[in-house]
């Protein structure tokens, strides 16, 4: 909440000043000036350097580090039992781009992480505006629920990245 103070002009001739009183609020991805980022960056190292080199294993080890079971991954991701067990079981599957992107939300997966798994699943992203806004979104948005995701998403004339009318947020 704040105030400022406003002069308006009437026929060149400056009139009286008014106090206008507002409220707004805002979503700030600014870390905290009390931030660790040398515990963090240690913290991310040892979680990149303890994951498996494949991804079906890797996907297995963010849902056991995160609590989250297969229907709650499908929760929070969208993305099909099937397709979540399939990703887990099956080495050999190559899943749609946008599985993958919706399962990092899912999992809240720190950028650095999700950058692992993109790789590990041969995702890529070009230059592109479009993929340049899910870069710049996954980098900002990681920690916000699918829903507000996609709906940036749309806000912005693309498509959602699954359909997630029942997520279990907290």
């Amino acid at each position: 909440r704040g105030g400022k103070i406003e002069y308006t002009y009437k026929e060149g001739t400056l009139q009286k000043e008014a106090v206008s009183v507002g409220t707004r609020a805002e979503y700030s991805d600014i870390q905290p000036a009390s931030f660790d980022f040398r515990a963090e960056a240690k913290r991310l190292s040892e979680i990149l350097y303890s994951l498996p080199a494949s991804p079906h294993e890797t996907l297995k080890k963010h849902m056991e580090r995160r609590g989250m079971t297969v229907e709650g991954l499908v929760a929070k991701s969208g993305v099909s039992v099937r397709t979540i067990h399939r990703l887990k079981n099956e080495p050999e599957y190559q899943p749609n781009r946008t599985h993958i992107m919706a399962i990092c939300i899912g999992l809240q997966l720190e950028p650095e992480l999700q950058t692992d798994l993109f790789q590990k699943y041969g995702v890529t992203f070009t230059n592109s505006p479009k993929d340049i806004l899910y870069e710049m979104m996954f980098r900002s948005m990681y920690k916000q629920p699918l829903s507000l995701f996609n709906s940036k998403l749309q806000d912005f004339g693309y498509p959602p990245l699954s359909n997630c009318a029942d997520e279990l947020d907290e």
